[in-house]
């Protein structure tokens, strides 16, 4: 069984932003020509892309004549993903944008012994670090990843943001 018209609209619009993700600025036609795909599903795909912020116009590229095709790029800062390592003797943190470039990295070194003490300091840890890294950007633009580490989820789940 083949796939829905709305998961083959699904699989160009991520094809299409991955393709951004890649490239500085591109026309409508330099991504209908590298992706094989056509204009008007590419329009679709690109318009899809800004209602949701992810993708900006960059304005009218330059011409070898004729009219000026308009340029697209990722809007880089459009989301954010915070990625936490609690180790026995550390806690990384860092917090990257789309195109997984780092804007912010903590690394503190502390003894994380799996005891309420230790559980409290981590907790006040991501909550200091979160009014820190808000600057950043709205907060729905928030993915949270936990790594693993010495922690119990299940029993501190107040800890780790919903």
């Amino acid at each position: 069984m083949g796939l829905s018209n709305a998961e083959i609209k699904k699989v160009n619009r991520n094809n299409i932003l991955r393709h951004l993700l890649k490239s500085d600025i591109v026309s409508k036609n330099g991504i209908a020509y590298s992706l094989e795909l056509t204009a008007p599903t590419v329009t679709s795909a690109l318009k899809d892309l800004q209602d949701l912020g992810l993708i900006k116009e960059e304005g009218a590229m330059d011409s070898n004549g004729g009219r000026k095709s308009m340029g697209y790029s990722c809007n880089r800062d459009a989301k954010f993903a915070v990625g936490i390592n609690v180790s026995k003797d550390y806690v990384d943190l860092a917090i990257v944008n789309l195109v997984l470039e780092a804007v912010y990295t903590r690394h503190e070194k502390i003894q994380i012994r799996g005891n309420e003490t230790s559980y409290r300091w981590l907790k006040e840890y991501i909550q200091r670090r979160d009014r820190k890294v808000s600057d950043f950007s709205k907060k729905d633009s928030w993915n949270w990843i936990c790594a693993s580490g010495y922690y119990r989820r299940e029993r501190y789940s107040d800890l780790w943001p919903s």
